[in-house]
């Protein structure tokens, strides 16, 4: 709930890690997530949640209270600074989630982050979370350091929890990620955005969620740089798949889980569309609400993502899914759902490859909705086991 007018009494969480704000689907449903399993954990319990974000009036949308995190052009700004310092200091608990917080750029600001509950002797848990390779000696020093003071580690990926054990933090838990507890938005509400589209509820779709190319790999925190080649083929490889099945469906629908900013997934999406003669394929143009784009995956035959998201949040609500993937956490992801047969590498895969597995997801398609409908389950018996305890008040 909102604490805009908060009693002192009330307990409050402050969630802070993912890209809050950024405006990308995946950090928003991880948000979504926490903030029900806070819920599950604390039943009939009065609490507030704020998040740090960039984007304050969008996060707020999401029922938590935005507080605006430290940009860039603050850091001489020592009014933002103290806002932060308060911030941090009016809250009873701390929640470091993901995406991914702990990497290998931007130290100054995480830094501080990371140190003020320690200073602050506030409790703090790092929850769910992802962790990229450290190379930095700075980094490899204070994030053992901090974290090792935490009252509760979990990641939510075999590479994250490779990546701790190297930098010598000690009991980290293995679970999955929390946006498999985000929910999805009402039928009504997917029925009013298919409409402004030209699509239907009952129709069968393949949906299709590519995602942003780019060699700049420090920028986009990536584990791999992108060649050229890779830019330039993965459109026509993609444009020429789709044609190749699209008959197996009444619509391919291509959805952006990046719409706006830098980062957007739409300069990648009209260029595949831009190749593609199928008929039966329609892009929503438009920015999804997390709830709405859940709902959407509910809602259709098949999954064709890039985009770690897409596929998590796909496959949580048992839509089976073709994944390409661009790091590692991908394949982990598929590797969890016990699904990497359907799983291809960006930086390797042929035109051939990915319309052979594509035929072969939707000829096992009933079978694999039936071992996601088991398989899900246990992925969030993993995380709401540690949750009830470590995200209650009382705990």
């Amino acid at each position: 709930m909102s604490d805009l007018h908060r009693p002192k009494k009330i307990f409050t969480f402050l969630i802070w890690g993912g890209w809050y704000g950024s405006r990308n689907i995946g950090d928003s449903a991880i948000l979504l997530g926490v903030k029900e399993l806070i819920k599950k954990a604390n039943p009939r319990k009065e609490y507030y949640i704020r998040a740090l974000t960039t984007d304050p009036d969008y996060t707020a949308t999401k029922g938590v209270t935005p507080m605006k995190a430290l940009l860039k052009k603050d850091i001489i700004n020592p009014i933002r600074w103290f806002q932060i310092l308060k911030t941090f200091w009016d809250v009873d608990f701390v929640i470091i989630s993901g995406g991914t917080p702990i990497f290998d750029h931007s130290h100054l600001v995480r830094t501080l982050y990371f140190f003020l509950p320690v200073i602050f002797r506030k409790p703090f848990i790092l929850f769910g979370a992802g962790v990229k390779k450290i190379y930095n000696k700075y980094g490899k020093f204070y994030i053992p350091f901090v974290l090792n003071k935490a009252k509760y580690k979990s990641v939510r990926d075999s590479g994250s929890l490779e990546e701790l054990k190297k930098l010598d933090v000690q009991s980290v838990e293995f679970t999955a990620d929390s946006a498999f507890f985000a929910p999805p938005a009402n039928e009504s509400e997917l029925e009013e955005v298919l409409n402004r589209n030209g699509l239907k509820l009952k129709e069968k779709k393949l949906i299709v969620s590519p995602r942003f190319l780019s060699q700049e790999q420090k920028r986009l925190y990536l584990e791999e740089k992108m060649s050229d080649d890779v830019i330039e083929s993965t459109p026509v490889k993609l444009a020429k798949a789709i044609d190749s099945i699209s008959s197996k469906v009444d619509k391919v629908v291509f959805m952006a889980m990046h719409f706006y900013g830098p980062d957007s997934d739409l300069p990648l999406i009209k260029e595949v569309l831009g190749k593609c003669k199928s008929k039966n394929i329609v892009f929503i143009d438009e920015e999804l609400r997390p709830d709405v784009a859940i709902a959407l995956f509910k809602n259709s035959y098949l999954l064709l993502g890039m985009r770690l998201h897409a596929v998590l949040l796909s496959s949580s609500m048992e839509t089976p899914v073709v994944s390409i993937a661009y790091e590692k956490k991908v394949v982990d992801l598929m590797e969890r759902l016990e699904l990497s047969e359907y799983n291809l590498d960006l930086f390797n895969f042929t035109e051939k490859e990915l319309i052979s597995v594509l035929q072969k997801a939707f000829t096992n398609r009933a079978k694999t909705a039936k071992h996601l409908h088991v398989r899900i389950n246990q992925l969030r018996s993993l995380v709401l086991k540690n949750s009830k305890t470590v995200l209650s008040i009382n705990g």
